[in-house]
């Protein structure tokens, strides 16, 4: 399962970014996709609902990881590292 979801991230990053440019050019932001997460049970563990996240890893392309902290419990499917329209005043 894994394996597959490390493929789907390596497929969507192809999409998004070319592979070349992104190691390249400095102002292409990162993409990652959610790899694992830690989180804490409330009530029934098999309920996604009763869980609070407190960690998420995401991988990149060429098998980057990094993990960040949850955002109000939650882990986006998708995190974007690097440059946005809101920081270049665009």
């Amino acid at each position: 399962m894994r394996r597959n979801t490390l493929y789907a991230a390596m497929f969507i990053q192809a999409l998004l970014l070319p592979h070349t440019a992104s190691a390249e050019v400095p102002d292409i932001p990162k993409v990652f996709m959610l790899w694992s997460y830690t989180y804490s049970t409330f009530g029934d563990p098999e309920k996604f609902s009763n869980r609070h996240y407190k960690t998420c890893t995401y991988v990149g392309w060429q098998y980057e990881a990094v993990t960040k902290p949850a955002k109000d419990g939650r882990c986006p499917l998708i995190h974007v590292e690097g440059p946005t329209s809101e920081n270049q005043g665009g």
